[in-house]
């Protein structure tokens, strides 16, 4: 509902600017709340991700996937194939 209301409100905001001080300074309103965004966003600390992180190599992806393979006529839960 958020997101319906900003793209309602935004425009309507933004035609006022317009209207009432020119192109130029909702323009410059405009950069200056971008960069403010930008700043934010590259202020924020990094996510480190919780548990452990398992990067499969070849061998252990090439297994999965032909027992992914030799489950599928059956009806595999774990890929989107089935035959038939």
């Amino acid at each position: 509902m958020a997101f319906g209301v900003t793209v309602m409100v935004g425009p309507a905001v933004a035609g006022m600017l317009v209207a009432l001080t020119g192109f130029g300074w909702t323009y410059t309103i405009d950069i200056i709340l971008m960069m403010s965004m930008f700043l934010g966003l590259w202020t924020l600390p990094p996510l480190r991700p919780e548990g452990t992180i398992v990067r499969p190599g070849l061998a252990s992806s090439s297994t999965a996937g032909v027992s992914c393979a030799g489950r599928a006529t059956s009806g595999c839960s774990s890929c989107s194939t089935s035959r038939r």
